[in-house]
């Protein structure tokens, strides 16, 4: 069978009663997680730009736009969500699958088929299972190679996951789940360009490949038809977009290891790359004591890091691919949290005049041990001369050193609680994590805000 193939076996037979404890228990968590993000993010300018498009062109009942008052088309539905889950920086990731925010692109699409679908909330959540481990198994095995080329997995790779799960919700047979995954590789789009100049364009990756994914597996129900070797052809996307994949690899385990464990949650509102060096700032920050000013600082990193090295970035967005503008919040305010991105920040003149001493360096060893850890070394110079050194292997957040379930109940209450008040984050909170019996459609209604 080929790779399309397999998922779609895989994907058909999958049932929410049958998943391991854990791997239901991790789902919940992360779409706690998700809708955290999306809600918070809903308040965005990016919020006000998709949803206003969504709106226009996608005017119906059928679907809910997240932490907002406004519903949509399925289709643009999962745009909006797509793209407010993914325009404050938190949310998830994959450990392995470099670029891979799934919770941007799989969820929107399950969340949004399924409401119109009517389909439980347990169903919703398999949905979902199966949108992450189809995208984050191809992310896993085209990365860092399909990274360094510029491609963004998000938008490349999640809209497979997507698609996998508007077919399941749809209840496609094997055969249209394979050609939804074939008919999704045309819409398999996003470069990192937009790093250049901090363009919020990446927002869309997300949303776009949400709303891609649904397309494709309604098109798949019609009739239309998609390459079955769409991954491992001749002009696949194996070849097309990595080098050196292995085919075999991308579905060994599949049913046995389950890549929604293999995700990392985000504590800082930042790219991912930058993680490490603002943990490692932290680790400074704790042992120097109350901050003083440094001379000098330098971070060595791993190249997918390193190239995020604006002194001065000119945008929010930008900022939080900025080490240097990360590392300096970090050391002033200990934390980068969401806040450090405002304008007052953005312009303090001596913030910009701290971050202009921040030297970020490509170092050999620690990228050649990339993706295994992602580390970063921290080298400071203080007023009187001294120096100071950090070293951050992996950041909390990672598998390997997680988030705790309460270390996300509060950042999900953080961006949850300005919006729909105490009780309603509460009532959500334990819905996601402990109920049962409701439909992703009444599920989705507790996001509208009340107050």
């Amino acid at each position: 069978m080929t790779i399309s193939q397999q998922f779609a076996e895989f994907g058909t037979a999958l049932r929410w009663e049958k998943l391991p404890s854990e791997v239901q228990q991790r789902a919940r968590l992360v779409l706690l997680d998700m809708l955290g993000a999306t809600i918070a993010g809903s308040t965005t300018p990016t919020a006000r730009q998709g949803s206003a498009v969504a709106r226009r062109y996608g005017a119906s009942d059928a679907a809910q736009l997240i932490g907002q008052r406004q519903r949509a088309s399925v289709p643009f539905a999962a745009l909006a969500n797509g793209m407010n889950c993914h325009a404050l920086e938190v949310d998830d990731g994959h450990r392995r699958a470099i670029g891979l925010h799934n919770a941007a692109t799989a969820t929107p699409a399950a969340l949004a088929v399924a409401e119109e679908e009517d389909a439980s909330m347990e169903r919703f959540l398999a949905a979902m299972v199966l949108g992450y481990e189809v995208a984050s198994r191809l992310g896993s095995a085209m990365n860092p190679a399909h990274r360094h080329a510029g491609f963004h997995s998000t938008g490349t790779l999640g809209v497979f996951g997507a698609a996998a799960a508007a077919a399941y919700l749809r209840g496609l047979d094997a055969e249209k789940c394979a050609r939804a995954l074939g008919i999704a590789g045309s819409a398999s789009a996003g470069i990192f360009e937009f790093l250049s100049d901090g363009s919020t364009s990446k927002h869309f990756h997300g949303g776009h490949a949400a709303m891609s994914g649904i397309v494709a597996a309604d098109l798949a129900a019609e009739g239309l038809t998609g390459p079955m070797r769409i991954f491992e052809g001749d002009e696949g996307i194996l070849k097309v977009y990595s080098q050196g994949v292995d085919p075999e690899t991308i579905t060994q385990g599949l049913g046995e290891r389950y890549e929604v464990m293999n995700l990392f949650f985000k504590i800082h509102a930042t790219c991912a790359h930058v993680f490490s060096p603002i943990d490692a700032v932290l680790k400074l920050r704790s042992q120097i004591g109350t901050p003083v000013r440094f001379e000098r600082m330098v971070v060595r990193t791993y190249h997918a890091a390193a190239i995020l090295n604006q002194q001065r970035p000119p945008t929010r967005a930008g900022a939080k691919f900025s080490i240097p503008y990360c590392a300096t919040i970090a050391w002033i305010h200990g934390k980068a949290s969401d806040e450090m991105f405002e304008p007052k920040h953005l312009e303090d003149p001596e913030l910009l005049e701290l971050a202009a001493r921040v030297e970020v360096v490509e170092d050999p060893e620690i990228h050649a041990d990339f993706p295994n850890t992602r580390a970063a070394r921290v080298e400071v110079t203080l007023p009187d001369g001294s120096h100071k050194e950090a070293y951050v292997p992996l950041p909390k957040g990672m598998p390997e050193c997680p988030a705790s379930e309460d270390e996300l109940a509060t950042k999900f209450h953080g961006l949850v609680r300005p919006i729909l008040g105490e009780m309603a984050t509460e009532r959500l909170r334990e819905t996601v994590l402990r109920g049962g019996g409701i439909s992703a459609r009444q599920l989705a209604e507790m996001t509208v805000p009340r107050l």
